[in-house]
């Protein structure tokens, strides 16, 4: 209730501030289409949960909650996206030329720095099965964004073509070998409590 109630607070914020935020969204989303991919955990995620409802309606034991060493993590991660995130504005103010590229590597890089920061608050209060797939989500948003915002940066960099290139296929196969395969020890396992 309380992050229903926050999300619509801030929402509100945004429309008093900015006219014609409608436009500006569209805008912005049909320039920018590919920032759509980074709601795919997320719809992943959310079938998981679908898919083992009565599995993720489950209480958690302490030692899968295990949320000392999550957050560690998390909280590490975060700290790495926030100072990267300044080094980029720095970068940006630094050299106009390529402002653009890195503008969109700056969001990507706050976007990482969000979703890793509210995986490390939300994972102290997680309970159930569901919210272990929402942290999940929220990581893996976070890791694609932090990958995302290095590749932009390092095409903002004025490279040779073949190190863009080995880049962002390297970025493509790390990243979507990694989540196919958390994905696929995610479902074997609430598939595992499914079956009792």
């Amino acid at each position: 209730m309380k992050w229903i109630l926050s999300s619509s607070f801030t929402l509100l914020v945004i429309l008093l501030m900015v006219d014609h935020l409608d436009n500006e969204v569209f805008k912005f989303f049909s320039i920018h289409y590919w920032i759509l991919l980074f709601l795919l955990p997320v719809f992943c995620h959310a079938f998981l949960i679908l898919r083992f409802l009565h599995p993720a309606k489950d209480l958690l034991s302490e030692e899968e909650r295990n949320t000392t060493e999550h957050r560690g993590m998390y909280l590490t991660l975060s700290g790495f996206s926030f100072s990267a995130f300044f080094a980029l504005v720095i970068a940006a103010s630094a050299s106009p030329s390529s402002s653009e590229i890195l503008g969109a590597s700056i969001v990507l890089m706050l976007l990482s720095f969000m979703m890793f920061y509210g995986a490390f608050s939300y994972e102290g209060f997680k309970f159930y099965r569901w919210q272990v797939e929402m942290v999940s989500a929220m990581s893996e948003t976070g890791k694609m964004s932090l990958l995302a915002s290095i590749l932009l940066a390092i095409f903002s960099a004025n490279l040779a073509s073949y190190i863009n290139i080995f880049s962002l296929l390297s970025f493509i196969v790390f990243w979507s070998t990694n989540f196919g395969i958390q994905l696929s020890l995610r479902y074997r396992y609430l598939s595992a409590f499914q079956e009792r």
